[in-house]
Order: C-alpha cells, then structure tokens, then sequence
C-alpha cells in the first residue's frame, strides 16, 4: 500500500509533537524534510513510520542536538526506541508512551525528562 499524503502528515504532526514537548521548538524541517524524503524509499505505512522516526533521531545523535534523543525516564543514558508506535525502554522491555503522547518537564539544566506515564510492558 502506497504512502499517502495523509500518512505523511500523520507521522509529521505526531514526531514534531514529541520533538517539542522534549527540545522545544525549532526543528519542525527536520521532521518535515525527512518525512517528505522517507516516501522516496518506503512504500508500506507503518515501515514508513518506523523510518521517519528512525532518521530524525539519527539526525538528533548524529548532530549533537541530543545524543540520547528522547531520553529514556528511567536511566537517563540511553535513548528510547521505537517499537509497535510506543517510545520504549528497551533496557526495562517498557513502553512509556504512544509515539506522538511524548510528555516532559524542563530541567534546571536546560534538558528535559520525559514523563514515564502510565507504562507497559513490551507486548502487553
């Protein structure tokens, strides 16, 4: 199934949610230039998904934006990754939100910590 315009803008409004509510504003090109370039290799809408996601952290660590993009709540060292539409701790197998439902509160460091939310195990 073809990716549409619609799913484009789906994925483009959910990751620039959580791009802003953990770096702030500021990056919304990011998201849009890798969503736009992502329908050139991705024919499959949630493979779609995983990719634009998937480049956008690259892009935050490759950068030095922020290396652990989005920060797992727990350990604070790692990033969380994307699995099955949830940011997940893979380290605890959690998932601590819906990709697009990221929360977090600014720290006295000028960082962020996400809100773990009500999590869940991997596959419960």
């Amino acid at each position: 199934m073809t990716v549409t315009d619609t799913d484009e803008a789906r994925i483009t409004q959910l990751l620039r949610h959580d791009v802003e509510a953990t770096l702030g504003p500021g990056h919304d090109d990011i998201v849009a230039e890798n969503a736009e370039r992502a329908r050139l290799f991705v024919d499959e809408a949630e493979r779609y998904t995983e990719m634009v996601v998937q480049e956008v952290q690259q892009y935050f660590h490759d950068c030095f934006v922020d290396t652990t993009w989005p920060e797992c709540p727990f350990h604070h060292r790692h990033p969380l990754w994307l699995h099955d539409g949830h940011w997940t701790c893979e380290q605890e197998a959690l998932h601590i939100a819906k990709l697009g439902e990221l929360r977090a509160s600014p720290r006295a460091d000028g960082r962020y910590t996400v809100s773990p939310g009500r999590h869940r195990p991997l596959g419960g």
